[in-house]
């Protein structure tokens, strides 16, 4: 899964889009076309997203942590709401 950076879009492939930057006097007829891939709702910028191992919401990979030999952990990686809610690493004492 994706999700974009700039409307919050989740989505499962991104859209490829094709742009005309051939300059205004360009010489021998030629064309730039640049082609780049982008959220398929805006266009914008997207990065990959997965899903917490916990409550199963999809969040960027720096927003989750691995629970692996964690005190109550070994799910898997989970999100900062799941380790304060379930006491995952025995910090709630």
């Amino acid at each position: 899964m994706y999700r974009c950076r700039d409307c919050d879009y989740l989505f499962e492939e991104p859209k490829k889009y094709s742009e005309d930057r051939t300059p205004g006097g360009a010489f021998e007829g030629g064309s730039f076309i640049e082609e780049y891939m982008g959220c398929p709702k805006c266009s914008g910028a997207y990065d990959e997203v997965f899903e917490c191992d916990c409550c199963s919401e999809y969040y960027y990979d720096e927003e989750l942590t691995d629970t692996t030999g964690m005190v109550n952990g070994g799910i898997g990686k989970v999100c900062e709401q799941c380790l304060e809610d379930y006491d995952i690493g025995g910090f709630n004492e």
